[in-house]
């Protein structure tokens, strides 16, 4: 019924503006637990909302943008493939760009919380990590299908779909911005604050 009122983009663009602002706070709050410092979990989940919901807001509406772009292309390239050899080129490369830009996302949140930069510097950043990271990236993008497939396999049992629906309401998010944290954090500690760490501890030594 609901897909009959409502049409199918939509149901797509909603929840990613909806939630959008809300990984500010949950990505803040992973990353303290993933780099094993402490967090005061409602205090600095809503804290962290009010100083990046804006940036969180363009990503999602961007996102959103990109997916449609992608989601267009991808449909039309894949319906022309027996049209010639460069549909499937075209197809091909708007399935690799599909993935990156999904990788990318991984390292968006985490430099929105960690780092003072814009949105156009934290796109190019992630753009890189997304191809430096890639075996990290595969592994946490197999390990979230997985999860995701096991959850949508729980439908089958009537038991298997309450406790599925409870995972999802209370520990899929952030068990799943946990595991992407956990996973690419110590690659941006290694590449971008560890140097610049040491850039501050070498001015400081010149200076005395």
């Amino acid at each position: 019924m609901l897909r009959n009122l409502i049409p199918d983009f939509l149901l797509v663009i909603i929840p990613i503006l909806l939630i959008s602002p809300f990984l500010a706070g949950l990505t803040f709050v992973t990353r303290n637990y993933a780099r094993e410092e402490h967090a005061f979990l409602m205090g600095d989940f809503f804290d962290a909302i009010k100083q990046n919901w804006k940036m969180f807001l363009a990503n999602g509406v961007v996102c959103i943008l990109l997916y449609l772009v992608l989601s267009v292309s991808i449909r039309f390239y894949y319906h022309k493939l027996m049209d010639g050899t460069l549909y499937a080129v075209a197809l091909c490369l708007c399935i690799a760009i599909a993935f990156l830009l999904i990788f990318a996302q991984y390292y968006v949140p985490l430099m929105a919380v960690t780092f003072d930069l814009n949105l156009l510097q934290i796109y190019k950043n992630a753009l890189i990590f997304s191809i430096i990271g890639l075996w990290r990236n595969i592994l946490i993008t197999v390990l979230l299908a997985a999860l995701t497939l096991i959850l949508y396999l729980s439908q089958i049992m009537a038991l298997s779909l309450m406790i599925g629906i409870v995972f999802v309401l209370t520990l899929f998010f952030s068990f799943g911005m946990f595991l992407i944290n956990f996973t690419i954090y110590p690659l941006v500690d290694k590449t971008m604050i560890q140097p610049y760490q040491n850039s501050l501890r070498g001015e400081s030594d010149k200076k005395e």
